[in-house]
């Protein structure tokens, strides 16, 4: 689900633990963190804490992040 505004995820997932993981297609460390998340999910699954992706990118550049969430 894509959440536009701060407002809009605080609504969506009130009353849930959340990991909050904020990156961009143009920082590196944040790509190359993607690999480490199937290991991470059954620690999150077992306390019920939801992942969320915020994408700081700038709205012109849709297409790469489109294309980035797809590949990782």
């Amino acid at each position: 689900r894509e959440l536009r505004s701060w407002s809009d995820l605080v609504e969506a997932y009130s009353g849930k633990l959340i990991l909050l993981d904020i990156w961009a297609t143009w920082c590196q460390p944040c790509i190359a963190d993607f690999k480490h998340k199937p290991l991470l999910q059954p620690l999150l699954d077992s306390a019920q804490i939801t992942s969320v992706f915020v994408s700081i990118d700038r709205p012109q550049w849709e297409d790469r992040w489109r294309q980035s969430v797809h590949f990782n």
